[in-house]
C-alpha cells in the first residue's frame, strides 16, 4: 500500500506540472514564429538619455523569463531572452545590473538605484524582502513591475498586493499553431509613454490587471482588445464571468516614486518600438522630481 501511495503522489505532480513545463517550452523556444517576425528587436540606437543613472534588474524570483537558457549559474555577459533589452539600456547610458534567480533581497541590494525593473514573480518574496521593497519605495524610487501569466501558478505575487496590484490569469484572443495564447492591446491613453503606440500584437500569455476599477491610484494607460479574455480557471475557453478588454500596463500613483505596470514579460524583452524608448526617457524626466 505504501509504494501504491507513491506512485500516485508522483502522477499528481507530473500531471499538475505538466502544462506549467509545456507553456514554458512554448514561450522560451518559440521565437521563430512567436517574435522575430515583428523586428522588434532591430530598433535605433537610444542616444545617451540615462547617462550616470543605474539599473537593477531583480530577476530574483522570476520563473525564467529573463535568464532563459541560462540556469543554475547567471552571466550577464552570456545571452539570455533579457540581454537584449539590458543592452539597450546599457546603450542609452545606464549602468546595468542584474540579479541572478534565487538571489536574496534586501535593504543593500536595492539601495543607490534610480530605477528597478521587477521581472515576474514565481517564486515569492520572503517578508524581509518586501520591507526592503517598502522601504525603497518609501524613499522615492522608480519602479517597473512587469508580471506574467499565472497559468497554474504556484505562488502570489505578495510584493505586487503589497503595492495594491492584483494581477490575475491568462489573457486570451487567439493562439499560434503550436497552441500558445495571444492577445492584442489596441486602446490607449494619453500619455509621454504611450506617445506612437497605435497597436501592441501578439503578447503571449499576459496576465491582467485585475483591481483597476477598485484602486483608486491606477491610471490604466493600455487596454487589451475586446476579444481578449482572462481565463482565470485556465481550462481555455471563455466562461460568463471571465472579463474581456482588461488593463495590460499603466500607473500606479505613489507620494514618493514613480511606478509603472506591464503584464508580460516577454513582449517587452523584445523591445516593442516606441515603448520601451518612451517608457526609460520618461522615468529619466521622473527621477528628476524625486524627492531628496
Amino acid at each position: 500500500m505504501e509504494k501504491m501511495k507513491k506512485i500516485n503522489v508522483r502522477k499528481v505532480l507530473i500531471v499538475r506540472l505538466l502544462p506549467v513545463l509545456c507553456m514554458f517550452i512554448l514561450f522560451a523556444c518559440g521565437n521563430d514564429e512567436d517574435f522575430s517576425d515583428n523586428g522588434e528587436i532591430n530598433i535605433d540606437s537610444p542616444g545617451n538619455f540615462g547617462e550616470g543613472l543605474k539599473i537593477l534588474v531583480d530577476a530574483s524570483h522570476g520563473g525564467g523569463g529573463w535568464w532563459f537558457p541560462q540556469e543554475g549559474t547567471y552571466d550577464p555577459d552570456k545571452y539570455h531572452q533579457g540581454s537584449p533589452l539590458a543592452n539597450y539600456f546599457r546603450q542609452a547610458g545606464f549602468t546595468v545590473d542584474e540579479l541572478g534567480r534565487g538571489d536574496i533581497i534586501n535593504d543593500a541590494v536595492l539601495e543607490d538605484y534610480e530605477l528597478i525593473i521587477r521581472t515576474g514573480s514565481y517564486a515569492d518574496y520572503k517578508p524581509h524582502e518586501l520591507e526592503a521593497y517598502q522601504n525603497v519605495v518609501d524613499d522615492g524610487v522608480c519602479l517597473l513591475m512587469i508580471t506574467d501569466h499565472r497559468t497554474n501558478a504556484l505562488y502570489g505575487d505578495k510584493l505586487a498586493e503589497m503595492l495594491g496590484l492584483e494581477f490575475d490569469g491568462s489573457v486570451i484572443e487567439y493562439k499560434s499553431a503550436r497552441g500558445v495564447p495571444y492577445s492584442d492591446v489596441v486602446r490607449f491613453a494619453d500619455h509621454a509613454i504611450t506617445e506612437g503606440i497605435e497597436l501592441l500584437d501578439r503578447i503571449p500569455a499576459a496576465s491582467a490587471l485585475m483591481n483597476a476599477e477598485e484602486n483608486k491610484n491606477i491610471r490604466v494607460l493600455g487596454w487589451f482588445s475586446e476579444d481578449a479574455y482572462v481565463d482565470l480557471n485556465y481550462n481555455g475557453i471563455r466562461d460568463s464571468d471571465e472579463p474581456t478588454g482588461m488593463p495590460y500596463m499603466g500607473l500606479l500613483e505613489h507620494p514618493r516614486s514613480r511606478i509603472f505596470f506591464l503584464t508580460d514579460i516577454n513582449k517587452f524583452e523584445f523591445m516593442p518600438a516606441p515603448l520601451v524608448e518612451n517608457l526609460g526617457r520618461w522615468f529619466v524626466k521622473q527621477h528628476n522630481f524625486l524627492p531628496d
